[in-house]
C-alpha cells in the first residue's frame, strides 16, 4: 500500500469543516433545538483568530533592551479562550428572538450563548476539541 498525503491533507480539512452540536439541558439532557456547527480547536479558523489575538498582546523589554513576550496574565488566558470560543462557533439554526427571526449569529450573539451556562460552554468545548469527531463523516 502506497503514502497517500492527499488523505492526510483531507483529515486537516475535516478540522476546518465543522461539526453540528445539539445544545442539551443541563439538567434532563434532552435536546432544546438549538444546533451549533462548531469547528475544531485545531482548524485553520481557530488557530487563525489566536494569531491575531497574540499579535495585539504588549510586549516588554527584557534588561538587553530586546523585546520579549510577557507570560500572559489570568485576564489574557480568559480573553483568549473566549476568542478561541467564539473562533469555533461557526453558525447555529433554532434560536428565533421574539418576534420569531432567526438570532444572527455574530460575537454579540455568541458570547449571551456562551455566558448562559457553563453547560454550554462544556458542551462546546468537548466538541470543539474532539479531533475524532471531525473524522466520523
Amino acid at each position: 500500500m502506497a503514502f497517500k498525503l492527499e488523505k492526510f491533507k483531507k483529515y486537516e480539512q475535516n478540522l476546518d469543516d465543522g461539526v453540528e452540536v445539539e445544545v442539551t439541558d443541563p439538567l434532563t439532557k434532552s435536546g432544546t433545538g438549538l444546533f451549533v456547527t462548531l469547528v475544531s480547536y485545531e482548524s485553520v479558523r481557530v488557530k487563525n483568530a489566536v494569531r491575531a489575538f497574540t499579535a495585539l498582546r504588549p510586549q516588554i523589554r527584557n534588561r538587553a533592551g530586546q523585546m520579549e513576550d510577557k507570560p500572559l496574565s489570568l485576564e489574557e488566558k480568559e480573553k483568549l479562550q473566549r476568542v478561541i470560543e467564539l473562533a469555533s462557533i461557526v453558525s447555529w439554526r433554532g434560536w428565533d428572538d421574539e418576534a420569531g427571526k432567526p438570532v444572527p449569529c455574530n460575537d454579540k450573539a455568541k458570547n449571551e450563548l456562551l455566558d448562559a451556562s457553563s453547560d454550554v460552554r462544556e458542551q462546546f468545548d468537548e466538541a470543539a476539541s474532539n479531533k475524532l469527531g471531525f473524522f466520523t463523516k
